[in-house]
């Protein structure tokens, strides 16, 4: 599936750029699926370095993904901040799209701040997009996308963003598999 709505080079047209040269994530043996947002929750929500964790992040809200991590298997990461405003969520689906990117939700943005903390620019939200029927749904029928950003005070935040709506300050994760 091609998404040309937005153009085929969305990195030339100076609405992204890549941040840092790509990194190499494998992915734990004893990693879960099923309970790793649970699990990176209570390692993470009491940290000092933790300002604020939303309680809504848990395994249970986000256990739909279009694609689950494997454990032992290796991605290639990259990061790319969005440079203006006003980009929507489609527009950053169809930029991971032409990057060749798998959507990977919650547990592939927390895993890497888990395991790749200094990957993180400072004082960006990084989101992890995932396909808008995947997406945790709130109680006002809002799509929510997580969210994490590393301040330069060092500390971080792990938030829910909005499916939608304009960005802006923003960077986005981009897992894809290597072979």
């Amino acid at each position: 599936m091609e998404n040309t709505k937005f153009g085929k080079d969305l990195l030339n047209k100076g609405i992204f750029t890549f941040l840092r040269k790509k990194v190499t994530l494998t992915i734990p043996s004893n990693y879960n699926h099923n309970t790793f947002v649970d699990e990176f929750a209570k390692k993470t929500r009491d940290l000092e370095s933790t300002n604020y964790y939303n309680n809504n992040i848990t395994s249970e809200n986000f256990a739909k993904v279009t694609n689950k991590l494997i454990p032992g298997k290796k991605y290639q990461i990259k990061m790319f901040p969005i440079l203006k405003n006003g980009v929507t969520s489609e527009e950053c689906l169809a930029f991971l799209e032409q990057q060749g990117a798998i959507l990977v939700g919650a547990q592939g943005l927390f895993l890497l701040q888990q395991e790749k903390p200094n990957l993180f620019p400072k004082d960006k939200w990084t989101l992890s997009f995932d396909e808008k029927d995947a997406l945790w749904e709130d109680a006002d029928g809002d799509h929510r996308v997580p969210c994490v950003c590393w301040y330069s005070d060092g500390d971080w935040r792990f938030y829910l963003s909005y499916f939608g709506g304009g960005r802006g300050i923003l960077a986005t994760s981009c897992f894809a598999s290597v072979n």
